[in-house]
């Protein structure tokens, strides 16, 4: 399995950046704004502001790799593609991808958190963990070159987990939340010191297989549609298959509830 690739054409969700204007910029108790003072030489200086609104603003941060939490079509928004002047407006969303040991990433890869996503050790990147928790924005106007700055963009399966774990972390939905809030229902269900029965493992894994089945319904199937160029006929059967298989599983979820019924 590979997880990167050469950066593509455009800006994609999940590309990973590097430049030296990446900051997980954040605000304390010391927070407040800044002005420009020229002193000798080229040099400027850059003061505390008596009240009045600037452009600056004293702030906290380090100095990291990031990674792009935009969503692909607030991406062309910014960048204007629909719009005749292409006018670049905006800004896009980072996550900070800080350095992780070869054990912690594998331990998030096997045992997944919410707000931190291990990025494993694979050229052109030396592996990382991007936190959630350290977010941050950066003009468009100073990203609108797609050649620059770009160290890769992500393989599908990767950029997939992705998206479920961001979800996941901002929104409590999707398959990760799906999964982690099945297995507190098995841990309700099982007896103190006791082993869940098949039947038990059977309903959460028909209910997360759900999940992700309306999951890729929502977030593939149909979004795919915006990009089938007008082909009824493509979108329908694409419809087609996925509640299929979105009724397959409910039914398979409420056989394995009934089975469990007193």
């Amino acid at each position: 399995m590979t997880y990167y690739r050469s950066p593509d054409q455009e800006l994609q969700f999940g590309d990973i950046f590097q430049a030296a204007l990446f900051f997980d910029a954040h605000l304390r108790e010391d927070a407040g704004g800044l002005f420009a003072h020229p002193i000798k030489g080229n040099v400027m200086a850059y003061l505390r502001d008596a009240g009045q609104t600037r452009d600056y603003l004293f702030a906290h941060g380090t100095e990291c790799l990031a990674v792009l939490l935009t969503d692909p079509c607030t991406i062309d928004d910014v960048l204007g593609v629909d719009r005749e002047k292409k006018e670049v407006r905006g800004r896009f969303l980072f996550a900070a991808l800080m350095p992780g040991s070869e054990a912690e990433i594998r331990q998030l890869i096997e045992t997944p958190t919410f707000n931190r996503f291990p990025f494993p050790p694979e050229r052109p990147l030396s592996g990382g963990i991007a936190s959630f928790q350290k977010l941050f924005m950066v003009d468009a106007r100073d990203l609108s070159d797609p050649t620059q700055h770009r160290v890769c963009s992500l393989e599908p399966k990767i950029s997939r987990d992705l998206e479920v774990q961001w979800v996941a972390y901002c929104a409590r939905r999707g398959p990760l939340a799906a999964t982690k809030s099945l297995n507190r229902l098995l841990e309700a269900l099982v007896k103190p010191d006791g082993e869940p029965t098949q039947q038990q493992l059977e309903l959460a894994a028909n209910v997360a297989r759900l999940v992700t089945a309306v999951w890729n319904l929502e977030g593939e199937d149909l979004d795919e549609a915006n990009w089938t160029g007008g082909d009824a006929s493509a979108i329908l059967k694409k419809l087609q298959v996925g509640l299929g298989a979105v009724r397959d599983l409910a039914e398979a979820s409420i056989v394995s509830l009934g089975a469990l019924s007193p």
